[in-house]
């Protein structure tokens, strides 16, 4: 069904075929899940595909390639390629895509594509997408299309009690007592990116507590490391980074991470 538009219908000039073709179905049909069955399913789709149905063309088994060594830039797949690459890394970029810009703005975006005929390179998707949406997306475009991999990002985080001052000691240390009385605390986060080039993303950390609703916050990583505090009034239970699968990224359940 998703066949019956793009790639067939509305064709696409190389090297932009891989993703405006298999990328654009697959996604067709993650929104598809999204719609009947919430957005969980749609990412449970993304990431391992549907029961009884092509796993290789998940993420999952897209690190599966990865981790053989043959995984190529979205831009440069061809052949067997273009299913094994283009198809899932291309369905979440598109994803990604669509957070970035919004909704509203996305898929208007799209049901006006074919004003622009029906041969159209990356370039092309992109200065289309970034004048449609009035937002420079040449970074995001080619940090996601024209390199090979994804990020692999490390966090690392702790909760700082309140400190009461002890004069007869010459500072301040933890108090137990304080704790319930100085409001608000403090979570310190680290994140560490741990490949060699750098990805610009806008990552969400969940803190969850024990008695309070979880807060989410939004940061900018573009750094090799990144830390910030998080004021907090209640008493933490965990830190999540990117808790609702927003970023494409390595996870454990993708398997090892690959060399």
């Amino acid at each position: 069904a998703g066949h019956a538009w793009w790639g067939n219908k509305f064709s696409w000039t190389e090297p932009s075929g891989a993703l405006c073709s298999e990328g654009f179905a697959n996604y067709g049909t993650a929104l598809m899940y999204e719609n009947l069955f919430g957005e969980d399913a749609m990412r449970d789709f993304i990431e391992v595909s549907a029961q009884d149905y092509w796993p290789a063309g998940s993420i999952r088994g897209y690190f599966a390639m990865l981790r053989q060594g043959d995984e190529v830039p979205i831009s440069q797949a061809s052949g067997w390629q273009i299913h094994r690459v283009s198809l899932p890394k291309g369905t979440y970029f598109l994803q990604m895509l669509r957070e970035k810009v919004g909704d509203e703005k996305f898929f208007a975006i799209l049901r006006s594509l074919p004003i622009l005929g029906n041969n159209l390179s990356l370039e092309e998707l992109e200065a289309y997408f970034s004048d449609r949406s009035e937002m420079n997306l040449k970074v995001f475009f080619d940090q996601w299309l024209h390199r090979s991999g994804v990020p692999h990002i490390e966090m690392k985080w702790s909760v700082h009690n309140a400190q009461i001052d002890v004069p007869q000691t010459g500072g301040y240390r933890e108090s137990v007592v304080a704790q319930w009385t100085e409001s608000p605390k403090t979570v310190v986060v680290e994140l560490l990116q741990k490949q060699e080039e750098l990805y610009d993303l806008d990552i969400e950390v969940e803190i969850q507590y024990y008695y309070n609703p979880p807060i989410i916050r939004k940061v900018r990583f573009n750094e090799q490391t990144l830390n910030f505090e998080v004021k907090t009034e209640g008493r933490v239970k965990d830190v999540k980074l990117d808790p609702n699968r927003k970023i494409l990224m390595w996870r454990p359940a993708y398997g090892p991470m690959p060399e």
